[in-house]
């Protein structure tokens, strides 16, 4: 609460369709515009950086300024890694006892490819399952023909 200012951009939307920056009382153009354009540059999105910034006396002028934002945006970003966006959806599984080790098989087997997460498992007259998955995972599951697949 004592800081001088929170400066921000960020870019929302597999296509950048959200952008918004923020000099948070710094000079016009001098800090949000600047952390923008590097999130721009560096081709990420959803997501958002903040720099916050505490005046300590000594006056960096507007180079110095768009210098340091954009170098803090670009090591925040480094530092915090990127990472490759998959949606996933949320998948019921329900099969037969007998082709249990058939199904936690394919799962098991393909669980990098698919980004297999199983959330929850139980054992009734049927077996069920809950995962989190890659869509592309219902085609392969649909051809095992041995299990019902919902996907929520």
């Amino acid at each position: 609460y004592k800081a001088t200012h929170n400066c921000s951009a960020f870019i929302i939307g597999e296509h950048s369709e959200i952008k918004r920056t923020s000099d948070d009382g710094e000079p016009s153009g001098t800090a949000g515009k600047p952390m923008g354009d590097i999130i721009n540059y560096m081709g990420v999105t959803n997501l958002v950086v903040v720099a916050t910034r505490y005046f300590g006396g000594i006056k960096l002028g507007a180079g110095g300024l768009i210098r340091n934002y954009a170098k803090t945006a670009k090591l925040a970003v480094n530092e915090a890694g990127i990472v490759e966006y998959v949606e996933r959806s949320i998948f019921i599984l329900d099969y037969d006892y007998e082709n249990t080790s058939e199904i936690e098989a394919f799962l098991s087997g393909n669980s990098q490819k698919f980004g297999v997460e199983i959330l929850e498992k139980n054992y009734s007259n049927r077996v069920t399952m809950k995962i989190l998955a890659n869509d592309e995972i219902e085609s392969e599951l649909n051809r095992l023909k041995k299990i019902i697949v919902i996907k929520m």
